[in-house]
């Protein structure tokens, strides 16, 4: 299952680098893009190690420059950084 689905995983991941040229306006496949990466980096280090074939240190940027400068822009806007409703 895991493979199965790690493949599935690496297949978005070349089509994002591959698409992300042409983002334009964000729309909501960009917002849950975001959310795909980040939740990536946060469950790796968490899961990765307690599953066969997966590594911790896993880094879906490695070989996909201009997903990660897409995602990193993104990423530092206040729509990602800060809560949409106050504490």
């Amino acid at each position: 299952h895991v493979e199965r689905c790690w493949g599935k995983l690496q297949a978005m991941l070349g089509q994002m680098e591959t698409d992300c040229r042409a983002y334009g306006t964000l729309d909501i496949a960009q917002l849950r893009g975001v959310g795909a990466l980040s939740f990536i980096d946060l469950k790796m280090g968490q899961v990765g190690g307690q599953l066969p074939g997966l590594d911790p240190a896993y880094d879906w940027r490695i070989g996909r420059s201009r997903l990660a400068g897409w995602y990193a822009a993104l990423a530092a806007e206040p729509l990602f950084r800060e809560p949409l409703l106050p504490a």
